[in-house]
């Protein structure tokens, strides 16, 4: 690897990276912010440590050959990285190669063929015993280092593996890989799903089993579990409950629905992340890493909050409540699809619905700092059928606050799109939010919430402050572009406001927005006294195609400084004033 120079004042994450014996600096960064993850780098000529403090830092001789690839077998590079980064690994490496074929992801650019992992062999279906997927697991939590479960278990799919009681708690690096098992394969599809799953887990006849495969709470950071091709039905508790350890991966597996044939009872909860559990990754960018996360009688996945949240965390391309046949088909699961109670997660790329209660539920005060983002959550999917949550896309709760929400599709949910109970500085914006059973955004008690004197006393942790919408007063222009008139009343600042297409008003007048248009920044000045800040505003709208604005209804909203997003304005019909039938007009005129 050259020399990595980030920019000056820019947050920046380095990771599996090698820099090594450069004519000079092997790592150059203007920015103090740069977190390294499992890289190698000679810090004899690097201003190290950053901050914050580098994780995983090998600093001796990565052993590489002359084309920079890892020598076997004494490369510090092979199996050291991890797949925890932003997004999820690539399929690949550089050279088209598998990217993992250890125990462990490589550092470089480069996959060594070479596996460094010690190997435990899963070669039959028994509860307990020599080549059982139980023995299996104690004899890796009694090795030290790397370890790879893999599958050798003669004859044909599926292999159902029923276990008579709790298998160990894993308390070591550990990887369990079902797509070892002859005629399993990876899904290939960009949308939908076509793995062949042949490992199942699940409880036997009178079984005392609760949950499937587990990290108990209280393990530490070293203890990092990745599942692949696995699925697993019937546990009352988790189906994989990860309740401790940290940087863990679960992609390819299935929950709910039939596979191979064979029906999976539903778990009580899917896949949990419990207290302190951090830098994991469900799912990830690649299709062949997307879980098919359905049937729980609880949530698909529990993301624990409380005086220890969990962090830091990827949620990423899952089917949540979601399967697939020749299209989507129905797995909900019984409450949420996810049930967010922790700080500073990602969930993105996720497609969510048709779950009993809401498709992402935000809840309480250590639920802080995450991001939704990009996620189809109840919507049509292109196929022309709807899979709407039973209760609101994304809910809001018990005093989550300085979330932000944005680029998602939301839409024929049975309640709001996006409800916010109650907490502060919940960031709503540049999301499709349509056809959904209440309002588009709606904050405090159901229904739509006035506008009023903002700076007035409000409760404590009242729902994005109560901040109001704003005032469309009139839409007018040509079939391209056109301008959008109204006001701002509420406490002296700077807003974003952000205007929307529409699908038509709700019975209250307020709308909903599918088509973000665009944002502008506007200024409320400070006010006489005793009066309320009005600011008048008029944004400029185009699009790329004639008459998107002819005939439609827009809406808007404010956002403030800190995040607060209001609810959607009255709608607005765009009047088109174009006076010549062929226009006379392009985009942007």
């Amino acid at each position: 690897m050259s020399d990595v120079t980030p920019f000056q004042s820019a947050n920046f994450s380095i990771h599996n990276s090698v820099a090594y014996n450069n004519s000079a600096v092997d790592l150059v960064s203007d920015s103090p912010y740069v977190t390294l993850v499992d890289d190698t780098i000679d810090t004899s000529n690097t201003p190290l440590p950053l901050s914050p403090a580098p994780i995983g830092l090998n600093t001796g001789d990565p052993n590489l050959d002359g084309l920079f690839r890892p020598i076997p077998p004494n490369s510090s590079s092979i199996d050291s990285g991890t797949s925890i980064v932003p997004g999820g690994l690539p399929a690949t490496d550089i050279e088209g190669s598998p990217r993992v074929v250890g125990g462990r992801v490589d550092r470089g650019a480069y996959e060594s063929p070479y596996d460094a992992s010690t190997k435990q062999t899963v070669t039959n279906t028994a509860n307990a015993g020599v080549g059982s997927l139980r023995q299996a697991i104690k004899d890796a939590n009694l090795t030290a280092g790397a370890n790879s479960i893999v599958f050798n278990i003669a004859g044909s799919c599926p292999q159902v593996i029923a276990v008579a009681s709790n298998l160990d708690a894993i308390s070591g690096d550990t990887t369990i890989n079902g797509y070892t098992q002859s005629g399993t394969s990876r899904n290939t599809l960009d949308t939908g799903d076509d793995a062949n799953i042949c490992i199942i887990v699940e409880p036997g006849a009178s079984s005392t089993a609760t949950d499937g495969l587990t990290v108990a709470s209280g393990a530490g950071n070293g203890v990092n579990l990745t599942v692949e091709g696995l699925a697993l039905g019937g546990f009352s508790g988790d189906g994989i409950g990860l309740k401790g350890g940290s940087a863990h991966d679960i992609n390819g597996n299935h929950f709910g629905g039939t596979v191979n044939g064979h029906t999976l009872a539903a778990n009580g909860v899917n896949i949990r992340l419990g207290a302190g559990v951090h830098d994991s990754i469900v799912g990830g960018d690649g299709a062949g890493q997307r879980n098919i996360i359905g049937g729980a009688t609880n949530s698909g996945i529990y993301i624990a909050g409380t005086n220890t949240p969990a962090h830091d965390n990827q949620i990423v391309n899952n089917y949540i409540g979601l399967g697939w046949g020749s299209g989507f088909t129905n797995r909900g699961n019984g409450t949420n699809g996810i049930y967010l109670a922790g700080a500073s997660n990602t969930l993105s790329d996720n497609v969510i619905g048709d779950n009993g209660n809401d498709g992402i539920d935000v809840d309480n005060t250590a639920a802080t700092g995450n991001t939704i983002t990009q996620n189809s959550i109840g919507g049509a999917f292109g196929i022309g059928t709807l899979f709407g949550n039973g209760l609101a896309g994304v809910r809001v709760e018990n005093a989550a606050g300085d979330n932000t929400i944005t680029s998602n599709t939301i839409a024929n949910n049975t309640n709001a799109g996006v409800r916010v109970v109650t907490g502060m500085h919940n960031k709503i914006r540049k999301n499709a939010i349509y056809t959904n059973g209440a309002l588009g955004i709606d904050l405090a008690t159901a229904g739509v919430t006035p506008n009023d004197p903002d700076g007035g006393v409000i409760p404590v942790d009242y729902a994005n402050r109560g901040q109001n919408f704003p005032l469309l007063t009139a839409a007018t222009g040509g079939h391209f572009s056109g301008q959008v008139n109204g006001t701002l009343s509420t406490t002296p600042g700077d807003y974003t406001v952000d205007l929307y297409l529409g699908t038509g008003c709700d019975a209250s007048g307020n709308g909903e927005g599918r088509q973000w248009l665009r944002g502008a920044t506007i200024t409320v000045p400070v006010p006489a006294i005793g009066t309320q800040g009005l600011a008048n505003f008029a944004i400029n709208v185009d699009t790329a195609f004639p008459d998107i604005l002819t005939g439609s209804t827009l809406t808007s909203t404010a956002t403030d400084s800190l995040g607060n997003t209001s609810e959607f304005s009255a709608c607005q019909a765009y009047v088109d004033d174009t006076l010549f039938a062929n226009g006379f007009e392009g985009p942007g005129i």
